[in-house]
């Protein structure tokens, strides 16, 4: 028997026992649970990782908590600023910039919470709009746009079917969620030689800053004409 006791995390069956100066003895127990150990919580992603801390599909964010000592009696989640729900299965995020926490609270009402964490995610190809068919001589147009992670770079390349000449090549780097130029081709591949009569293509690629990438071909006619001019 002792005076006192401390107990550390566990059950315990504790028995008291009282005695007064004439000897009677009173005895009494119960049982006592502790714990003052927060619960365990491990948050994952699972989605495809782009560029620039980007994810390039839908994005799942899960979560495991454990407590050995009373056990997990709630696990919830918050996404985007919302309230507190009970989570029982991983949370989808689509495509934007979301923040979410998850919360796990153990029987003896011990509390660990995720910090608060962000998400990009952008599934979203740019989109990209150009002239379809022209002539040697007539103004090339294009603009491209990207409303999610924004336009990083565009590639023009300017090339026969075949690839018999040396193509004309050209990569601008981009900002913002919108673009446009023009191109006025003399016809001449990057060695010089002159495009003969034939079809040729302007090949736009537009890359977003997730690493979406998009692809659209124009037709450049070159006709006899064309030189007789």
């Amino acid at each position: 028997w002792q005076s006192s006791a401390v107990l550390n995390d566990g059950v315990y069956t504790v028995a008291v026992r009282v005695v007064d100066n004439a000897g009677n003895i009173s005895n009494s127990s119960t049982i006592i649970s502790v714990d003052t150990t927060t619960p365990s919580l491990n948050v994952s992603l699972n989605g495809t990782a782009g560029n620039n801390g980007w994810y390039v599909s839908k994005v799942k964010a899960s979560a495991i908590a454990s407590d050995a000592t009373s056990g997990i009696a709630l696990l919830e989640f918050s996404a985007d600023g919302g309230a507190y729900q009970s989570y029982t299965s991983p949370i989808t995020f689509s495509d934007g910039h979301h923040t979410y926490q998850f919360k796990a609270t153990d029987v003896a009402g011990n509390v660990t919470e995720s910090p608060l964490q962000e998400v990009f995610v952008d599934t979203t190809f740019p989109a990209i709009s150009l002239t379809e068919e022209l002539s040697l001589g007539d103004t090339f147009y294009y603009d491209v746009q990207d409303e999610g992670s924004e336009l990083a770079t565009v590639r023009v390349v300017i090339e026969d079917e075949d690839e018999r000449f040396p193509k004309v090549a050209w990569q601008e780097p981009l900002s913002g969620s919108k673009f446009k130029d023009e191109i006025l081709w003399d016809g001449k591949f990057s060695d010089g030689t002159q495009a003969p009569v034939g079809t040729y293509y302007v090949t736009i690629k537009a890359t977003d800053s997730a690493g979406n990438e998009s692809i659209r071909s124009g037709a450049v006619k070159v006709e006899l004409f064309s030189f007789l001019e």
